[in-house]
């Protein structure tokens, strides 16, 4: 692999073989511009040939993973798109997705953006609690997320992203019982509570995401000291009977 400035028509390759000898021999320049065969002879005078030809490519494509783990750098021929890496991993954070610019203002689409010169994309990170599990739902497009090992936390921050995909449901009984629990921030990109996801929990009041659809039954279950919760107008299914006692203000 060679970037752009390397001029292939006067290569010096060096060649490594296990065989008796080599034809071109290594060390010799060679012109690139197409295939060029060379002819290994091995031990016992057999001899087989192989065609080599040289790639050029023309931009280097860098992943700025702000701490996270490294991610290797591609070499892209111009025209081409980037293949997506593998997801970086960074404590205390849930990866969100690839941007043009470190301030996140536009997104990279890896299956429709073509690389036309050297680049670096920027990792974005979501505060994420340590402990949270995740499942993916939805054909594998999306999160829902539950306490998991986090359960005696007082705080939870739930992530937008994690490996680079929305976090979108609390799952049934996700958060349940957890009386430790005193705030929970959760994200615009979830669109869904489940059934008795937050019963149990000692928070006062809780404000929920502009982007909610549905609040399954018992949600708020149990929640004694619970005595505001802010509704977005765009609620389509709200189960007020599972509220008891809270005032309900809508935002």
């Amino acid at each position: 692999m060679l970037l752009q400035e390397s001029d292939i028509s006067n290569l010096v390759p060096t060649i490594i073989h296990t065989g008796q000898s080599i034809n071109p021999a290594s060390g010799t320049a060679q012109n690139f511009s197409s295939t060029v065969e060379y002819t290994v002879t091995a031990e016992d005078n057999s001899k087989q040939s192989y065609n080599v030809f040289v790639n050029i490519f023309d931009a280097v494509v860098n992943f700025d993973t702000d701490d996270g783990t490294s991610i290797p750098s591609q070499r892209i021929k111009a025209g081409e798109k980037a293949a997506y890496p593998a997801i970086p991993v960074k404590a205390g954070y849930g990866f969100g997705r690839w941007y043009k610019d470190p301030g996140y203002s536009e997104l990279w689409d890896f299956d429709n953006d073509t690389v036309s010169a050297d680049m670096t994309l920027y990792a974005k990170w979501y505060t994420a609690t340590t402990g949270l599990s995740y499942s993916l739902i939805n054909d594998d497009t999306e999160y829902e997320v539950k306490k998991g090992t986090a359960g005696n936390n007082s705080i939870i921050n739930i992530p937008d992203y994690w490996n680079g995909k929305a976090v979108t449901t609390i799952g049934n009984e996700g958060f349940d019982s957890c009386s430790s629990l005193i705030t929970i921030n959760i994200p615009d990109t979830v669109k869904y509570i489940g059934f008795s996801s937050l019963s149990c929990c000692n928070f006062t009041s809780i404000s929920l995401p502009q982007n909610l659809i549905t609040i399954e039954g018992y949600a708020f279950a149990f929640c004694e000291k619970l005595e505001n919760i802010n509704i977005p107008d765009n609620i389509n299914i709200f189960k007020e009977a599972v509220l008891g006692d809270v005032q309900v203000w809508r935002v």
